[in-house]
């Protein structure tokens, strides 16, 4: 039965990766937390973005896929500061625009995933100690540019991410969000 599914799957998953645009992606990034109480943190969280797309489906100008990404954000040590970490896992469509304008492709997506999030309770910090684990969304806008033949630089991408009702020692949770802007390289194959 095993042998069956893998005979079927794999040509149905070939012929779609065969005739579309796959690539994978690195990025660095910068963000600002939030949380739903009306609590701004005052520091930066630095780190990385880094993951693939498949662009297959051709509407025209636009193109639709699946993006699937791994982001990580912490905290740089320096003296007294709050050290919080977010660590998260996303997926879901994608929609992106050829344009005719120095070869510009933006996009959008919509993505869902977990998040998990590292606080340090000695230096005052309001997320969890030691962590917590939870159902996270992200939207994400940016814009590509081509730089080689198979190499693009991702200009800009800004993204927000929600993250519902977090158990941070309240009885009934609260959320927070990350607001964060990421540049990068992207590789096409």
């Amino acid at each position: 039965m095993k042998l069956l599914k893998v005979a079927v799957l794999f040509p149905l998953i070939l012929s779609l990766v065969a005739s579309s645009q796959v690539a994978v992606y690195g990025a660095f990034s910068a963000a600002k937390t939030s949380l739903g109480i009306g609590v701004e943190t005052t520091n930066w969280l630095y780190g990385g973005t880094g993951g693939f797309y498949i662009d297959h489906g051709h509407l025209g100008r636009f193109e639709t896929g699946l993006d699937a990404r791994i982001a990580g954000l912490y905290q740089p040590d320096s003296g007294d500061f709050i050290h919080d970490k977010f660590f998260g896992g996303y997926a879901g469509p994608r929609l992106s625009v050829r344009t005719r304008h120095l070869g510009l492709k933006p996009y959008g997506e919509a993505l869902f995933g977990g998040v998990r999030s590292e606080g340090d309770a000695e230096n005052d910090s309001k997320f969890p100690n030691p962590y917590a684990v939870s159902f996270a969304y992200q939207l994400v806008a940016g814009a590509d540019v081509p730089v080689l033949p198979r190499i693009d630089w991702r200009v800009v991408e800004f993204s927000f991410t929600g993250i519902p009702n977090r158990h941070l020692g309240h009885e009934n949770g609260i959320s927070a969000s990350i607001e964060t802007i990421t540049t990068g390289v992207v590789f096409r194959f």
